[in-house]
Protein backbone atom coordinates (compact mmCIF):
# COMPACT_ATOMS: atom_id res chain seq x y z
CA UNK A 1 0.00 0.00 0.00
CA UNK A 2 3.16 2.26 0.43
CA UNK A 3 4.25 1.77 -2.82
CA UNK A 4 1.25 2.42 -4.70
CA UNK A 5 1.06 5.48 -2.42
CA UNK A 6 4.15 6.92 -3.66
CA UNK A 7 3.84 5.67 -7.07
CA UNK A 8 0.28 7.81 -7.38
CA UNK A 9 1.95 10.56 -5.78
CA UNK A 10 4.13 10.56 -8.24
CA UNK A 11 2.26 10.10 -11.14
CA UNK A 12 0.11 12.94 -9.38
CA UNK A 13 2.79 14.93 -9.66
CA UNK A 14 4.46 14.26 -12.93
CA UNK A 15 1.21 14.99 -14.34
CA UNK A 16 0.59 18.08 -12.84
CA UNK A 17 4.54 19.21 -13.97
CA UNK A 18 3.49 18.32 -17.34
CA UNK A 19 0.42 20.70 -17.33
CA UNK A 20 2.61 23.14 -15.85
CA UNK A 21 5.39 23.02 -18.83
CA UNK A 22 2.12 22.32 -21.23
CA UNK A 23 0.90 25.79 -20.24
CA UNK A 24 3.79 27.94 -20.40
CA UNK A 25 3.62 26.94 -24.03
CA UNK A 26 0.27 28.13 -24.70
CA UNK A 27 1.46 32.08 -23.24
CA UNK A 28 1.86 33.96 -26.15
CA UNK A 29 4.85 35.74 -25.71
CA UNK A 30 6.18 32.79 -24.11
CA UNK A 31 5.62 29.85 -26.19
CA UNK A 32 8.34 31.09 -28.74
CA UNK A 33 10.63 31.32 -26.23
CA UNK A 34 10.65 27.61 -24.83
CA UNK A 35 12.18 24.93 -27.06
CA UNK A 36 9.97 22.03 -28.32
CA UNK A 37 12.91 20.01 -25.84
CA UNK A 38 11.06 21.70 -23.11
CA UNK A 39 9.55 18.77 -21.53
CA UNK A 40 13.25 17.09 -21.44
CA UNK A 41 14.82 19.92 -19.64
CA UNK A 42 15.96 18.88 -15.98
CA UNK A 43 16.10 22.30 -15.05
CA UNK A 44 12.72 23.09 -15.50
CA UNK A 45 11.17 19.97 -14.63
CA UNK A 46 12.57 19.89 -11.17
CA UNK A 47 11.16 23.82 -10.72
CA UNK A 48 7.95 22.65 -11.73
CA UNK A 49 8.30 19.73 -9.46
CA UNK A 50 9.19 22.22 -6.44
CA UNK A 51 5.95 24.40 -7.41
CA UNK A 52 3.77 20.94 -7.68
CA UNK A 53 5.02 19.77 -4.43
CA UNK A 54 4.43 22.96 -2.73
CA UNK A 55 0.64 24.00 -4.22
CA UNK A 56 -0.25 20.27 -3.12
CA UNK A 57 1.10 20.99 0.58
CA UNK A 58 -0.72 24.99 0.86
CA UNK A 59 -4.17 23.70 -1.09
CA UNK A 60 -4.91 21.14 1.23
CA UNK A 61 -4.90 24.48 3.87
CA UNK A 62 -6.73 27.17 1.77
CA UNK A 63 -9.05 25.28 -0.11
CA UNK A 64 -10.37 23.73 3.31
CA UNK A 65 -9.61 27.69 4.64
CA UNK A 66 -11.46 29.23 2.28
CA UNK A 67 -14.38 27.15 2.18
CA UNK A 68 -15.04 27.06 5.94
CA UNK A 69 -14.17 30.89 6.10
CA UNK A 70 -16.67 31.74 3.66
CA UNK A 71 -19.30 29.03 3.88
CA UNK A 72 -19.38 28.58 7.46
CA UNK A 73 -17.73 31.31 9.62
CA UNK A 74 -18.65 34.53 7.97
CA UNK A 75 -22.64 33.87 7.95
CA UNK A 76 -21.90 32.98 11.88
CA UNK A 77 -20.26 36.49 12.06
CA UNK A 78 -22.75 38.32 9.54
CA UNK A 79 -25.48 37.38 11.44
CA UNK A 80 -24.18 37.16 14.79
CA UNK A 81 -24.60 33.61 15.24
CA UNK A 82 -23.34 30.83 17.77
CA UNK A 83 -21.14 28.63 17.11
CA UNK A 84 -24.30 25.83 17.30
CA UNK A 85 -24.94 27.58 14.13
CA UNK A 86 -21.48 27.24 12.69
CA UNK A 87 -21.74 23.11 13.40
CA UNK A 88 -25.39 23.31 12.05
CA UNK A 89 -23.99 24.56 8.59
CA UNK A 90 -21.31 21.70 8.82
CA UNK A 91 -23.47 19.14 9.46
CA UNK A 92 -25.53 19.46 6.16
CA UNK A 93 -22.55 20.82 3.93
CA UNK A 94 -20.86 17.45 5.22
CA UNK A 95 -23.69 15.58 4.00
CA UNK A 96 -24.14 17.62 0.34
CA UNK A 97 -20.36 17.16 0.09
CA UNK A 98 -20.38 13.21 1.01
CA UNK A 99 -23.16 12.89 -1.68
CA UNK A 100 -21.42 14.83 -4.67
CA UNK A 101 -17.38 14.86 -3.63
CA UNK A 102 -15.30 11.32 -3.50
CA UNK A 103 -12.50 10.91 -5.26
CA UNK A 104 -13.02 7.07 -6.04
CA UNK A 105 -15.94 8.17 -8.79
CA UNK A 106 -14.22 11.09 -10.13
CA UNK A 107 -12.83 10.33 -13.71
CA UNK A 108 -9.10 11.68 -13.71
CA UNK A 109 -6.70 11.73 -16.15
CA UNK A 110 -3.90 10.90 -13.72
CA UNK A 111 -6.26 7.93 -12.25
CA UNK A 112 -6.83 6.50 -15.84
CA UNK A 113 -3.05 6.33 -16.41
CA UNK A 114 -2.78 4.79 -13.18
CA UNK A 115 -5.38 1.81 -13.69
CA UNK A 116 -5.50 1.69 -17.52
CA UNK A 117 -2.33 2.84 -18.79
CA UNK A 118 -0.17 1.46 -15.64
CA UNK A 119 -2.08 -1.70 -14.88
CA UNK A 120 -1.45 -0.76 -11.64
CA UNK A 121 -3.55 -2.56 -8.63
CA UNK A 122 -7.41 -1.10 -9.11
CA UNK A 123 -8.56 -2.13 -5.41
CA UNK A 124 -5.54 -0.77 -3.81
CA UNK A 125 -4.74 2.34 -5.67
CA UNK A 126 -8.54 3.57 -5.10
CA UNK A 127 -8.16 2.88 -1.34
CA UNK A 128 -5.04 5.39 -1.46
CA UNK A 129 -6.67 8.07 -3.29
CA UNK A 130 -9.89 7.32 -1.03
CA UNK A 131 -8.11 7.73 2.11
CA UNK A 132 -5.72 10.33 1.16
CA UNK A 133 -8.72 12.80 -0.20
CA UNK A 134 -10.26 12.05 3.49
CA UNK A 135 -6.61 13.09 5.05
CA UNK A 136 -6.43 16.13 3.19
CA UNK A 137 -9.32 17.64 4.27
CA UNK A 138 -9.21 15.94 8.14
CA UNK A 139 -5.96 18.04 8.20
CA UNK A 140 -6.69 21.24 6.49
CA UNK A 141 -10.08 21.33 8.92
CA UNK A 142 -8.82 20.71 11.78
CA UNK A 143 -5.60 23.39 11.45
CA UNK A 144 -9.04 25.87 10.46
CA UNK A 145 -10.74 25.06 13.69
CA UNK A 146 -7.76 24.58 15.60
CA UNK A 147 -6.99 28.30 14.90
CA UNK A 148 -10.98 29.41 15.78
CA UNK A 149 -9.81 27.18 18.86
CA UNK A 150 -7.00 29.39 20.34
CA UNK A 151 -7.29 32.89 18.43
CA UNK A 152 -11.58 33.23 19.10
CA UNK A 153 -12.03 31.40 21.62
CA UNK A 154 -14.07 29.08 19.86
CA UNK A 155 -15.51 25.83 21.45
CA UNK A 156 -12.74 22.87 21.74
CA UNK A 157 -16.25 20.11 20.64
CA UNK A 158 -15.58 21.73 16.60
CA UNK A 159 -12.52 19.61 16.26
CA UNK A 160 -14.81 16.38 16.35
CA UNK A 161 -16.74 17.46 13.51
CA UNK A 162 -13.77 16.59 10.82
CA UNK A 163 -13.90 12.73 12.46
CA UNK A 164 -17.59 13.09 10.76
CA UNK A 165 -16.53 13.85 7.55
CA UNK A 166 -13.97 10.99 7.31
CA UNK A 167 -17.18 8.94 8.17
CA UNK A 168 -19.33 10.12 5.79
CA UNK A 169 -17.52 10.17 3.01
CA UNK A 170 -16.57 6.44 3.63
CA UNK A 171 -20.30 5.61 3.85
CA UNK A 172 -21.16 7.56 1.13
CA UNK A 173 -18.07 5.88 -1.12
CA UNK A 174 -19.38 1.41 0.48
CA UNK A 175 -23.12 2.21 -0.84
CA UNK A 176 -21.90 3.76 -4.16
CA UNK A 177 -19.85 0.62 -4.80
CA UNK A 178 -22.85 -1.49 -3.00
CA UNK A 179 -25.12 -0.08 -5.95
CA UNK A 180 -22.20 -0.93 -8.56
CA UNK A 181 -21.79 -4.38 -7.53
CA UNK A 182 -25.54 -5.34 -6.99
CA UNK A 183 -27.24 -2.91 -9.62
CA UNK A 184 -24.46 -1.98 -11.93
CA UNK A 185 -25.52 1.63 -11.23
CA UNK A 186 -22.45 3.72 -12.50
CA UNK A 187 -21.66 7.01 -10.20
CA UNK A 188 -19.46 9.62 -11.62
CA UNK A 189 -18.88 12.72 -10.03
CA UNK A 190 -18.59 14.79 -13.22
CA UNK A 191 -22.25 13.89 -14.42
CA UNK A 192 -24.34 13.84 -10.96
CA UNK A 193 -27.77 12.43 -11.22
CA UNK A 194 -31.50 14.31 -10.79
CA UNK A 195 -31.68 13.03 -6.60
CA UNK A 196 -27.49 13.69 -5.88
CA UNK A 197 -28.82 17.86 -7.07
CA UNK A 198 -32.03 17.22 -5.00
CA UNK A 199 -29.99 16.29 -2.09
CA UNK A 200 -27.94 19.05 -2.29
CA UNK A 201 -30.67 21.64 -2.30
CA UNK A 202 -32.32 20.12 0.33
CA UNK A 203 -28.91 20.04 2.76
CA UNK A 204 -28.07 23.65 1.75
CA UNK A 205 -32.31 25.02 2.55
CA UNK A 206 -31.88 22.82 5.82
CA UNK A 207 -28.15 24.69 6.61
CA UNK A 208 -29.06 28.25 5.12
CA UNK A 209 -32.94 27.95 5.66
CA UNK A 210 -32.57 27.91 10.04
CA UNK A 211 -30.55 31.61 9.78
CA UNK A 212 -34.04 33.71 9.40
CA UNK A 213 -35.76 31.34 12.54
CA UNK A 214 -32.56 30.99 14.36
CA UNK A 215 -33.10 27.39 15.35
CA UNK A 216 -29.91 25.29 15.06
CA UNK A 217 -29.24 21.87 15.68
CA UNK A 218 -28.16 21.53 19.81
CA UNK A 219 -24.24 21.20 19.70
CA UNK A 220 -23.91 18.03 21.58
CA UNK A 221 -26.79 16.56 18.58
CA UNK A 222 -24.06 17.30 16.23
CA UNK A 223 -21.64 15.52 18.13
CA UNK A 224 -23.42 12.72 18.58
CA UNK A 225 -23.91 12.70 14.17
CA UNK A 226 -20.08 12.76 13.66
CA UNK A 227 -19.71 10.11 16.35
CA UNK A 228 -21.79 7.90 14.45
CA UNK A 229 -20.72 9.12 11.18
CA UNK A 230 -17.05 7.94 11.82
CA UNK A 231 -17.86 5.08 14.03
CA UNK A 232 -20.13 3.56 10.78
CA UNK A 233 -17.73 4.42 8.20
CA UNK A 234 -15.06 2.74 10.26
CA UNK A 235 -17.94 -0.37 10.01
CA UNK A 236 -17.98 -0.58 6.50
CA UNK A 237 -14.44 0.50 5.75
CA UNK A 238 -13.60 -3.64 5.38
CA UNK A 239 -16.42 -3.35 2.22
CA UNK A 240 -13.93 -0.91 0.48
CA UNK A 241 -11.37 -3.35 0.71
CA UNK A 242 -13.31 -6.63 -0.11
CA UNK A 243 -14.95 -4.80 -3.23
CA UNK A 244 -13.72 -6.76 -6.45
CA UNK A 245 -14.29 -4.51 -9.54
CA UNK A 246 -12.65 -1.73 -9.22
CA UNK A 247 -10.95 -2.10 -12.23
CA UNK A 248 -14.22 -2.60 -14.25
CA UNK A 249 -15.75 0.72 -12.16
CA UNK A 250 -12.94 2.88 -13.03
CA UNK A 251 -13.44 1.60 -17.20
CA UNK A 252 -16.82 2.35 -17.14
CA UNK A 253 -16.04 6.15 -16.03
CA UNK A 254 -14.01 7.05 -18.33
CA UNK A 255 -16.44 5.21 -21.29
CA UNK A 256 -18.47 7.42 -20.09
CA UNK A 257 -16.40 10.55 -19.84
CA UNK A 258 -14.61 9.73 -23.24
CA UNK A 259 -18.20 9.50 -24.96
CA UNK A 260 -19.32 12.89 -23.57
CA UNK A 261 -16.07 14.34 -24.95
CA UNK A 262 -17.09 12.88 -27.93
CA UNK A 263 -20.37 14.02 -28.12
CA UNK A 264 -19.57 17.13 -27.10
CA UNK A 265 -17.16 17.57 -30.14
CA UNK A 266 -19.72 15.85 -32.44
CA UNK A 267 -22.12 18.22 -31.36
CA UNK A 268 -19.54 21.68 -31.39
CA UNK A 269 -18.40 20.15 -35.05
CA UNK A 270 -22.48 20.07 -36.51
CA UNK A 271 -23.01 23.11 -34.83
CA UNK A 272 -20.17 24.67 -36.77
CA UNK A 273 -21.50 22.90 -39.83
CA UNK A 274 -25.02 24.17 -39.32
CA UNK A 275 -23.83 28.05 -38.97
CA UNK A 276 -21.86 27.64 -42.42
CA UNK A 277 -24.96 26.52 -44.06
CA UNK A 278 -27.40 29.59 -45.49
CA UNK A 279 -30.85 29.39 -44.52
CA UNK A 280 -32.04 32.24 -47.04
CA UNK A 281 -35.39 31.58 -48.22
CA UNK A 282 -34.18 34.49 -51.19
CA UNK A 283 -31.83 31.74 -52.40
CA UNK A 284 -33.11 29.95 -55.48
CA UNK A 285 -32.36 28.76 -58.96
CA UNK A 286 -34.29 29.39 -62.48
CA UNK A 287 -33.12 26.07 -63.70
CA UNK A 288 -35.43 22.82 -63.86
CA UNK A 289 -35.25 19.00 -62.52
CA UNK A 290 -31.36 18.11 -60.97
CA UNK A 291 -29.88 21.41 -62.28
CA UNK A 292 -32.30 22.97 -60.07
CA UNK A 293 -30.51 20.90 -57.01
CA UNK A 294 -27.39 21.40 -57.85
CA UNK A 295 -27.63 24.53 -58.08
CA UNK A 296 -29.45 25.38 -54.61
CA UNK A 297 -26.97 23.01 -52.97
CA UNK A 298 -24.15 24.85 -54.07
CA UNK A 299 -25.84 28.33 -53.46
CA UNK A 300 -27.09 27.23 -49.87
CA UNK A 301 -23.36 25.38 -49.18
CA UNK A 302 -21.00 27.74 -50.75
CA UNK A 303 -19.68 28.72 -47.32
CA UNK A 304 -18.45 25.38 -46.85
CA UNK A 305 -17.56 24.40 -50.82
CA UNK A 306 -15.67 28.04 -50.96
CA UNK A 307 -13.30 27.10 -48.39
CA UNK A 308 -12.55 23.58 -49.50
CA UNK A 309 -11.99 25.02 -52.64
CA UNK A 310 -9.57 27.81 -51.79
CA UNK A 311 -7.35 25.35 -49.87
CA UNK A 312 -7.59 22.67 -52.87
CA UNK A 313 -6.48 25.99 -55.36
CA UNK A 314 -3.84 27.24 -52.66
CA UNK A 315 -1.98 23.11 -52.78
CA UNK A 316 -2.64 22.65 -56.90
CA UNK A 317 -0.61 26.15 -57.33
CA UNK A 318 2.19 25.32 -54.32
CA UNK A 319 2.34 21.51 -56.38
CA UNK A 320 2.77 23.23 -59.79
CA UNK A 321 5.14 25.80 -58.35
CA UNK A 322 7.36 23.19 -57.08
CA UNK A 323 7.24 20.81 -60.10
CA UNK A 324 7.76 23.47 -63.29
CA UNK A 325 9.65 26.49 -61.45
Amino acid sequence: MIDTFWISMRLRIAYRVNTILYSLKQLPLIKRLLPISLYASKGLKRFALICSIIWEFLSMFLNNGFYLFICLFLPMQYFALSYDAFAHFYLFLTIAGAVCNCRVFDPRKDTYYAIILMRMNARSYSIIQHVYSIARVFVGTQAFLLFLVIRWQAPAWLCLLPFGVAGAKTISVAVSLYHYEQKGIVRNENSPVKWVWGTIAICFFLAYGAIVPKMFLPAFCIMIAASCSFLFGLFVFPYLWKFAHYHSLAQQLFQQKNTAIHANLNTVTNENYQNKISDDHLITSNKHGYAYFNELFIKRHQRLLWRYAKRISLITLLVWLVLFL
